[in-house]
């Protein structure tokens, strides 16, 4: 089985969170660690073969991945209220046009199980 999320320790390195904090805290409420993971499926049975962390290209530019959160997609964006959303946005739309220069990656956990 091979499962491919976010997790708990990679959540600092994922670049729209720096402008919503409420949206960061609600991902460490929603979301596992790595380790957390791997203890799940270890009670199902299953053992990790490997693990790594993948980065998921997710704009071409500042500006439409700026677009792409105002769309609000990203789950941690629905659980916040709509003022801190606003607030968020107005922070990042800001940065982004001040030239903000960040890698449009976000990092992913791989996790590779096998059935034992």
């Amino acid at each position: 089985m091979v499962i491919r999320n976010y997790v708990r320790e990679q959540l600092q390195d994922v670049p729209y969170l720096e402008f919503f904090p409420e949206a960061y805290a609600a991902s460490v409420q929603m979301l596992s660690s790595g380790s957390d993971l791997e203890a799940a499926f270890g009670r199902g049975g299953f053992a990790l073969l490997s693990y790594r962390t993948v980065e998921q290209p997710v704009a071409e530019s500042p500006i439409e991945y700026l677009s792409k959160v105002r769309s609000r997609t990203y789950s941690d964006l629905a659980a916040i209220s709509d003022e801190a959303f606003e607030a968020g946005v107005a922070r990042m739309t800001a940065v982004v046009a001040d030239g903000w220069r960040r890698s449009l990656r976000e990092p992913l956990g791989l996790f590779a199980l096998q059935k034992v």
